[in-house]
């Protein structure tokens, strides 16, 4: 089967939960026997050096990029705001240039099929479909207006909470136009494939999760430390900076009156002034963006998932726990993974428990070190990655018939 897949950035170096989720699946499908192509916007704001991508997923991807400018401007949000009914988020990332280089590659590469990867690659569909009587299927990563719903919740700025509000409205609006000119869905979780069902979407639907290669998790199976406590993530990302906010003004505090020497990890690129601010506190370590995630979970051993707002999975939850990590989460960071609570992970939700937790696990080293087994364990039968992009491919077949 000849598949092409639509990118919304390069997805190397996979750094992050969409880049890891893209080129994952994107190899396991080529080592199932399949040929891939992947097509992807190089943006301005994830702007990627193809020099550096290592050549042999160059070439087992057959991967193509189209170089465009996503900058926000003032004037162009207005006007967006003003005369558009599409989420300026998702127009910004819709380009001719792109649109002449999909129909290019469908021709050149005998296309059997298209993966779109999340929601604004979906806007492409239309252009597709004009040239070609081929199945486009969108891979939904999230439930992208779930997030906008969440942050404005949380927003105090009532200017902010208004445009999240106009934000959401469109691209759920986008999401039920979209869903009736596609072929199939593929959402990354049973709850968001619960929640397109409830958009009457009629076309056929296959969950297939993010998993972790079993290469992974043999390579990195040696104990964590189970020492000190640590975050990681994009801080760029609206979810992460509320969470963190609440867990540095509401829960570290409490941990730190029983045990005041402890310190907080925190690793992630792109963080804001303000929020590097609140990290010059007692007790917080602000590492920036790590060089390698994994050696950072491994050092601290005990990581948490502050999470109010998010949709989908989270990639960093599934590889620390692959790595034996124990992890404390919020019932919506650990959305999506089926883990047994207290066994194989953590869930807390309120700040007393949350605290109360990261206590426990710092005082009893050897109920820390059995959760993070359990959950490597756990990754390990449930979510192969080879497995998922078998299954999918079960798929494609039979709506190719």
């Amino acid at each position: 089967m000849n598949i092409l897949i639509l990118s919304p950035k390069v997805p190397y170096p996979p750094i992050d939960g969409g880049a890891i989720a893209t080129l994952s699946l994107a190899q396991n499908l080529k080592d199932v026997g399949n040929n891939v192509t992947l097509l992807a916007l190089n943006t301005s704001k994830h702007k990627a050096d193809i020099s550096r991508i290592p050549k042999t997923i160059i070439d087992k991807l057959n991967m193509k990029v189209v170089d465009i400018d996503t900058s926000i401007s003032f004037f162009s949000a207005l006007r967006n705001l003003l005369f558009s009914r599409l989420p300026y988020n998702g127009e910004r990332f819709f380009k001719s240039n792109f649109g002449e280089k999909i129909i290019d590659v469908i021709k050149s590469e005998n296309i059997d099929i298209v993966q779109l990867e999340g929601l604004y690659m979906a806007l492409y569909t239309g252009i597709i479909k004009k040239h070609f009587n081929i199945p486009v299927v969108l891979r939904a990563h999230n439930l992208e207006h779930v997030i906008w719903q969440r942050n404005c919740l949380f927003e105090k700025n009532l200017l902010k909470k208004w445009y999240y509000k106009i934000l959401s409205k469109r691209i759920l609006k986008l999401k039920k136009d979209i869903i009736q000119h596609i072929d199939a869905i593929v959402p990354i979780t049973e709850h968001d494939c619960k929640t397109f069902k409830e958009f009457r979407a009629s076309v056929p639907i296959h969950v297939a999760c993010a998993g972790i290669n079993k290469e992974f998790i043999n390579e990195i199976n040696v104990p964590a430390n189970c020492s000190s406590v640590f975050f990681i993530g994009a801080l760029d990302w609206i979810p992460n900076q509320e969470g963190l906010k609440w867990f540095l003004e509401s829960v570290w505090p409490k941990v730190l009156k029983k045990h005041p020497y402890e310190k907080f990890h925190i690793g992630g690129r792109n963080a804001p002034q303000w929020l590097i601010n609140i990290f010059k506190k007692p007790g917080i370590v602000y590492h920036g963006e790590v060089d390698s995630a994994i050696k950072f979970m491994k050092q601290n051993g005990i990581m948490v998932v502050p999470l109010f707002a998010g949709s989908g999975m989270r990639i960093k939850i599934l590889e620390g726990m692959a790595a034996g990590i124990t992890i404390i989460s919020t019932t919506i960071g650990v959305e999506g993974i089926n883990a047994r609570p207290d066994r194989d992970i953590i869930i807390a939700d309120d700040a007393n428990i949350f605290a109360e937790k990261i206590c426990y696990v710092l005082e009893n080293k050897d109920i820390c070190k059995t959760i993070g087994d359990n959950a490597s364990e756990f990754i390990g039968k449930h979510y192969d990655n080879l497995e998922i992009a078998g299954s999918l491919m079960d798929f494609y077949k039979s709506i190719l018939k």
